[in-house]
């Protein structure tokens, strides 16, 4: 069976048969031209392979700023109004005269002071004087012998009445 030419008939019973049919039919590689006297070139060297220029990492965002700029200031409506004028400025008035004193009726001749109160011992010549009692809201005797915590005491019931209970009844507590 031969079969050297193309398709779809090409199969035939004897090579003469196949000659006659298929002539100038297939395709041959051409010729190589001869040697020349000059040597051949050398092959150029494989080149190698690009090299891809390098990628740089994404780009960082850049950190804020600190501190962080203000807003610019929101633009204000003009004033439909004109401002109110200012009151007039009055002169200051003269300084008052001082104030008489509250305390009306006379003052005791006799030292004393609404705040003693007998404390500790040791003090004999404050036998006979008297104290403001403020638990009570009496003028009470002090005991022999007891001494005044601050300035000292009255000299009779009425003295302590006069400047520590001026309006209240006047009782005097006498100690048993």
């Amino acid at each position: 069976m031969y079969g050297e030419c193309e398709s779809p008939d090409n199969t035939f019973d004897t090579q003469q048969r196949c000659k006659e049919t298929c002539k100038g039919g297939v395709k041959r590689p051409p010729k190589r031209p001869p040697p020349s006297e000059h040597p051949p070139l050398p092959e150029p060297e494989p080149r190698p392979p690009r090299k891809r220029p390098p990628t740089l990492p994404p780009a960082k965002p850049s950190p804020p700023e600190w501190p962080p700029r203000r807003r610019p200031p929101k633009p204000r409506p003009p004033r439909r109004r004109p401002p109110k004028p200012s009151p007039p400025k009055w002169p200051r008035p003269e300084p008052r005269p001082p104030r008489p004193s509250r305390r009306p009726g006379k003052r005791p001749t006799k030292g004393g002071n609404c705040a003693a109160i007998p404390r500790g011992w040791g003090c004999g010549e404050d036998s006979e004087r008297w104290f403001f009692n403020p638990g009570f809201g009496t003028c009470s005797k002090v005991l022999p012998g007891r001494c005044a915590t601050i300035g000292s005491f009255f000299e009779s019931c009425e003295d302590c009445h006069q400047k520590c209970l001026r309006h209240k009844k006047k009782v005097c507590r006498y100690p048993e």
